[in-house]
């Protein structure tokens, strides 16, 4: 069934819910840690993830690891800063929300995400990390308008990119589009560095 995380929850141990025959994840906006694989391998098709009260939640970054049936996450408005969240192999995954609010995503936070198709950066958003989107092979859509740097490995394996990227980015790094063997054309509007 459904699990409302309560905002007296504060915590949620390593492997809490681990393989758990669970369908969706409410957190509580007083939630501040979770710890490794909390949510790994369980059977959620959805999460709501904390509201803007728990800015600062400490994730283990495999907490959602293997999550293959989870198909949708919220991040409320008001949320503009996360730290390791990831959603490393949650290989069902289609729809994400990110509010207007969030300026940062983290290392490797979609990666293995081998389902998703689309999703729409906020404008806040500047720079996408390492391994971001790191083997999402059917993402195809994704807007890069207000991206000033791309980290190392950022869409590598992203196959189903294609045609013509133009880019406002002043800094890329290593096979940031590595393997997408879909781009035929790369324009950069500003001078680059970081080759």
């Amino acid at each position: 069934g459904v699990v409302n995380i309560p905002e007296t929850i504060k915590g949620i141990g390593e492997y809490a819910f681990s393989g758990a025959q669970i369908s969706q994840v409410n957190m509580g906006k007083g939630l501040n840690t979770i710890r490794k694989e909390a949510f790994g391998g369980c059977t959620a098709t959805e999460v709501k993830m904390p509201s803007a009260d728990s800015v600062y939640v400490m994730w283990s970054k495999d907490a959602f690891l293997n999550c293959k049936a989870l198909k949708k996450v919220v991040f409320p408005e008001g949320t503009n800063n996360i730290n390791a969240v990831a959603f490393i192999n949650c290989t069902a995954l289609t729809d994400v929300v990110l509010p207007e609010s969030m300026e940062t995503l983290s290392d490797a936070m979609f990666l293995g995400c081998t389902a998703l198709e689309k999703i729409t950066l906020p404008k806040s958003v500047k720079n996408i990390p390492p391994g971001c989107f790191y083997g999402c092979k059917k993402l195809k859509d994704v807007n890069l308008d207000n991206i000033d740097s791309l980290a190392s490995f950022s869409f590598f394996g992203c196959e189903s990119l294609s045609g013509v990227l133009n880019l406002n980015v002043t800094g890329i790094k290593t096979a940031a589009f590595g393997e997408c063997t879909g781009i035929t054309e790369v324009n950069f509007n500003k001078p680059v560095r970081g080759f």
